[in-house]
């Protein structure tokens, strides 16, 4: 349910409730809009490899959006069972959320980072199966945020995917104001910097996140497959936690012994 709430929050975003969504050129990149409030495809597979700050390990999530009950859905050798599913009508079209119960992983990933993820989709009337490849990891040391000054941003990626987002998210409790700003980069893209003008007259109080995004996708049967590899940090009252920092830097070390 969490992830499913959080593709929300960006398809929100993305249909105008933020305070920018700005993308370099025009790009066949699938749309969470499109996805979760009006599918044009028969279905979508959303399969996300995620870390954050305060996690020491990857997490992975996994959604689909379709237009015809699911009977089986299967990641690698093992069957992915529904937590959450909601039939919505909308416009005299009917199509079926899933969210997946991924707790028989125990924390660990189908398959690693940058390797390929084998899929198999039931439905009553079709079988949908192949592999792709996941994007590489996110390797990065965040700097604090200092609403004085740009934010410049230096990650290491594996490989190149079929396309890459950044997002900042500005966050006030006291006022309840809030500033996303999302832009879609090149996937060569190993460097970012977020000027200051873009906040100049918003005055963030306390809360900060970034999003670096890597995506790889595939049409295929009539759908959607859609592998992302996602990278969050986050501050609350500009208080850094920095045990991804030291994950990171032993990575970069190769020390990697005591990382997982």
């Amino acid at each position: 349910m969490k992830r499913m709430v959080l593709l929300v929050m960006l398809g929100l975003l993305a249909l105008g409730i933020s305070s920018c969504d700005s993308r370099d050129g025009d790009t066949d990149m699938p749309s969470l809009v499109d996805a979760l409030f009006s599918p044009k495809e028969d279905f979508y597979l959303i399969l996300e490899y995620t870390q954050d700050i305060d996690l020491r390990d990857s997490d992975v999530y996994c959604s689909l959006v379709s237009k015809m009950p699911l009977k089986e859905l299967w990641i690698e050798t093992q069957r992915v069972y529904p937590e959450y599913m909601n039939v919505v009508t909308q416009n005299g079209d009917t199509f079926y959320r899933y969210d997946m119960d991924m707790s028989y992983l125990s924390g660990a990933l189908p398959t690693d980072y940058n390797e390929e993820v084998v899929y198999q989709i039931k439905f009553a009337d079709k079988t949908v199966s192949g592999s792709m490849l996941m994007p590489a990891e996110y390797l990065i040391n965040p700097p604090d945020f200092d609403p004085e000054q740009d934010y410049s941003l230096q990650w290491i990626l594996g490989a190149d995917p079929r396309a890459q987002v950044v997002n900042m998210k500005l966050d006030g409790s006291v006022t309840g104001s809030h500033y996303s700003y999302i832009k879609e980069i090149s996937p060569a893209a190993r460097a970012y910097t977020f000027r200051k003008s873009l906040w100049s007259g918003y005055q963030p109080e306390e809360d900060f996140e970034i999003n670096l995004e890597a995506h790889n996708y595939s049409k295929t049967e009539g759908g959607i497959i859609w592998y992302m590899s996602t990278y969050c940090a986050e501050e609350y009252n500009w208080n850094r936690h920095a045990r991804h920092r030291e994950r990171v830097d032993k990575l970069i070390r190769g020390d990697s012994g005591s990382i997982r």
